[in-house]
């Protein structure tokens, strides 16, 4: 630890022990600094990791490509979405349309390295929520295979 503390001047360096309800408790040894972050975690599971860094990556591409398509759209332009006049205000206003979610293109655990990529993201409906009614609406977004 101390000769990691002497990287002090480059990276903050901090030690931490985390303990999550099911999964057991382990030490994590955090080095920040403004380009990089490297965490290293003594007794986690590795693939359940490899699940939470993959969501947690997703997460932030679908926050990335929203705000992109708002940029889009503020500019003038269709953005990837055919979005109606309503929506467009929905977005430039709310950052969202509500009813539609980010997919990921391409598998992010076949291509692990699309996870953070707002441009592997695609706007769909989101089908779990109650759909509206509209009888002439088409499926917008197609939707492709990795």
């Amino acid at each position: 630890m101390e000769e990691l503390r002497r990287l002090g001047g480059m990276f903050n360096v901090s030690t931490h022990e985390t303990t999550e309800h099911g999964s057991g408790t382990w030490k994590e040894l955090r080095l920040h600094n403004p380009d990089a972050a490297v965490v290293i975690k003594y007794g986690a599971d590795p693939e359940q990791e490899r699940h939470r860094i993959l969501k947690h990556a997703h997460k932030r591409a679908v926050e990335r490509a929203w705000e992109i398509e708002k940029q889009l759209v503020m500019a003038g332009f269709q953005g990837r979405g055919d979005w109606s006049k309503e929506e467009k205000d929905e977005l430039i206003s709310r950052g969202t349309v509500s009813g539609y979610e980010g997919v990921d293109i391409h598998s992010v655990h076949r291509y692990p390295q699309l996870a953070d990529d707002p441009g592997n993201v695609a706007f769909t409906r989101d089908t779990k929520r109650k759909r509206r009614k509209s009888g002439n609406r088409r499926n917008r977004i197609h939707r492709h295979d990795s």
